[in-house]
């Protein structure tokens, strides 16, 4: 019997092991986890940037999106006394997403650089495929400057 009841300690000492080692890795993720989100809000402007910026963005879900789409978009909402354009990125998704393009589209300042004043509209366009006049539009690079 006290083979058994050695066995059975060393079974929960390794079993005790692995819960503190799955708690450490765990508590890493975490961390990590949290300093992206830490960094991402103070980019936004603490809690009422993210509050602002999450006001000022339309997300949509479509199997296709075109050229078209976006201009009709970025018309909608543009400001010619605040914004100098705007740009459209393109990112292809990993297999886990439910769609296999993300689409953003944000204005860009009267500088050319991207606006990150939260009171801008932003769109966001997660879909399948693009239409050719898109395709063609981004070419081999990821980002589109529409002015």
């Amino acid at each position: 019997m006290s083979s058994f009841m050695n066995d059975k300690d060393t079974l929960l000492d390794e079993f005790s092991i692995l819960l503190k080692k799955k708690a450490l890795e765990m508590g890493k993720e975490f961390v990590e986890y949290f300093n992206e989100f830490k960094t991402s809000l103070d980019e936004l402007g603490g809690w009422k940037g993210l509050f602002e910026y999450a006001r000022n963005v339309e997300e949509k879900v479509v199997d296709t999106f075109s050229f078209e789409d976006c201009i009709k978009w970025i018309k909608s909402y543009l400001n010619p006394q605040i914004h100098g354009g705007a740009i459209i990125f393109r990112k292809k998704n990993d297999a886990k997403s439910e769609k296999k393009l993300t689409l953003k589209v944000c204005y860009m300042g009267k500088d050319g650089q991207p606006l990150r004043d939260n009171e801008s509209k932003h769109l966001i366009v997660r879909c399948d495929s693009v239409s050719d006049d898109l395709k063609n539009a981004f070419g081999d690079k990821d980002m589109i400057v529409v002015k």
